[in-house]
Formats: C-alpha cells, structure tokens, sequence
C-alpha cells in the first residue's frame, strides 16, 4: 500500500547529509524565491516507490527536499 506518512524520521546517521542541502536552500533558494516549505524529506524504499522515485533517488538518503513556495511567485 502506498499510504506513507507524508514525512518519516530517517535513520539518525543520516541526518548530517542533509546539512548541504539546508545551507544550499539557505543561501541560494531562499534569496531566489523567497521562504519555502518542505513538502517532501527523507524516503524509505516502501515510500520512495510509491511516489514514483528514482531508484538512486537522493531522498533515499536524505540530501533531498522538495520544496515549494510559501507565497505565489510573482
């Protein structure tokens, strides 16, 4: 079944990957679209196939956020 949780905890010794695609958002996103909220982290195989993932998806290990705007663009 394809009823995932729209947000897991990936396993704790993933959680420093995430750290460049943070400061990447921080420093390049942010300043280009103005405030975003995550709509999608870590994924486990189950999750990520359900979605339609790559299989080298980099949610698999949790380097990736998909985003999306706070506020229309203009």
């Amino acid at each position: 079944s394809c009823m995932q949780s729209r947000f897991a905890l990936p396993p704790r010794d993933q959680w420093p990957r995430m750290v460049p695609t943070l400061r990447y958002i921080r420093d390049h996103v942010i300043p280009a679209v103005g405030p975003v909220r995550a709509v999608s982290g870590y994924r486990d195989p189950s999750a990520n196939r359900c979605a339609g993932g790559a299989s080298g998806s980099r949610h698999l290990r949790f380097s990736a956020l998909d985003l999306e705007p706070v506020a229309p663009l203009a």
